[in-house]
């Protein structure tokens, strides 16, 4: 049967492999999935990203210096939406491995915040994350606002490692 999909992003991992996250109703709600080409089908890798009856949206797909997916997602009702961030954690977890659909989506949030969100101060409602990565670690961006207001902060903060020191508005 047809289902509803929405903005997915393509990317190539660096073994050249096609990656794709995407965005899918699932009894009503948009659920994050992620599937990678092998050379002769998608493999989903693990099922729904995103919390169960939690929606999602804005996602935002790269790679870690591994060459592990790496994906950030707005998750959440409007007004209160956190973002989230997770990396995929093969069973081999090895680049040299072929596709492998068996692992884990771990999360990238700080282990003391609430659903493990990145942002964290209250009241604040999140949308268009996006992510990047290189061999010095992994940064999300997003913009965020107060309920109830216009204003909005454009915000960067590292997930990994938790050695970089910028965490700050981007722009005012």
């Amino acid at each position: 049967p047809a289902t509803y999909i929405v903005l997915p992003k393509l990317r190539f991992d660096p073994q050249g492999r096609a990656t794709v996250a995407w965005l899918e109703d699932l009894g009503g709600q948009d659920t994050l999935y992620v599937s990678q080409w092998n050379g002769k089908t998608w493999q989903a890798l693990g099922g729904r990203i995103n919390g169960a009856g939690k929606w999602a949206s804005f996602a935002s797909l790269a790679f870690d210096i591994k060459g592990q997916p790496i994906v950030a997602w707005i998750e959440g009702e409007d007004g209160a939406r956190k973002v989230r961030a997770a990396r995929w954690k093969a069973d081999t977890d090895s680049t040299n491995s072929s596709v492998n659909s068996g692992g884990q989506w771990l999360s990238l949030g700080p282990e003391n915040a609430a659903n493990k969100a990145l942002n964290t101060r209250a009241g604040t409602d999140a949308t268009h994350a996006s992510i990047a990565a290189n061999q010095q670690g992994i940064l999300v961006t997003w913009r965020e606002s107060q309920a109830g207001t216009q204003a909005a902060d454009t915000q960067v903060k590292p997930v990994k490692p938790p050695t970089w020191t910028l965490e700050t508005k981007l722009f005012r």
